[in-house]
């Protein structure tokens, strides 16, 4: 499975059309994680904290774009509501959508593990969980992303098949709330200690699990696999580059597992030479792409 990654307000239309193009010839269904939501500091200047905020439905353009991938077998996802958290650097300073967690608060350190040395975020600096958003209520996580449904369906593109937390970090209250509002996932997650034996779970201790197959997990929702990653040319706190090769090399070892699934997910602003390389190794190897509602 294939998801195209970060479509929101200030998406290139063009950019998103050429993806859905090279996926539609080939005959191949995908997936578009939507966010509904744009909030960014206005200026690059950090003295300054006005903030602008967009909706989808102030970008026509953008819809008519998502709109016509729809046409091409894309299906709706919504990633996140905002992709970030209010004007909180979480961690980055421009809190930017699309580049912040929006269900855990999160912060940039020298160190990779506690005690945490905590510093503005630097190319490599790691970034650490370190608590809930807000008040971190079932309710509120479930107004939030209710929100964001609502402008997808109002925007006319329809029910979201599932949702996709950003940066696939969340607080046990926050997947709760995601719950009540959609019954499938699609995304590696997050668990924390405590969670099976019933004890108060501790934020400071947590593993993001990647399945090779849908599951039903702890939260109560079905999860759609998402285990190969993503194309990144570049470095990234501390995360080395990953290119097709890597993508398709992970998928193969996914084959040690029966009814594998190799699922990854490409940002459409990148060079689609990259989505091509990938899709014609995974298909090599026997995969056959199908829509995420069939996993």
């Amino acid at each position: 499975a294939v998801r195209l990654e970060d479509v929101g307000p200030m998406a290139e239309p063009a950019h998103l059309r050429k993806v859905a193009d090279l996926l539609y010839e080939r005959g191949i269904p995908f997936q578009i994680a939507v966010i509904p939501f744009y909030v960014s500091e206005r200026t690059e200047n950090r003295a300054d904290d006005r903030f602008v905020g967009l909706s989808l439905l102030d970008k026509p353009d953008v819809v008519d774009a998502i709109k016509y991938m729809q046409k091409r077998g894309g299906q709706i996802v919504q990633h996140g509501t905002t992709h970030q958290y209010g004007s909180l650097q979480n961690p980055y300073v421009s809190s930017r959508a699309g580049e912040d967690f929006e269900f855990v608060r999160s912060q940039c350190s020298a160190t990779a593990q506690p005690p945490y040395e905590f510093e503005e975020c630097k190319e490599e600096s790691w970034v650490a969980v370190t608590g809930p958003v807000g008040t971190d209520t079932v309710d509120e996580h479930e107004e939030r992303v209710r929100r964001g449904r609502d402008v997808l369906i109002e925007a006319g593109l329809g029910e979201p098949i599932a949702f996709e937390v950003p940066h696939y970090g969340a607080t046990p209250n926050a997947y709760l709330g995601i719950g009540r509002v959609f019954d499938t996932r699609y995304e590696s997650v997050t668990y924390y200690n405590g969670l099976v034996s019933g004890k108060e779970p501790s934020m400071s201790k947590a593993s993001v699990q990647i399945f090779p197959y849908s599951v039903y997990d702890i939260y109560g929702t079905k999860v759609l696999p998402e285990n190969l990653g993503n194309v990144s040319p570049k470095k990234f706190n501390n995360h080395p580059p990953r290119m097709p090769d890597d993508i398709i090399d992970n998928a193969e070892l996914n084959l040690a597992v029966r009814e594998s699934t190799a699922s990854f997910f490409f940002h459409p602003y990148l060079d689609p030479a990259y989505l091509e390389d990938i899709v014609d190794g995974i298909t090599k190897l026997g995969y056959e792409f199908v829509p995420a509602t069939e996993l």
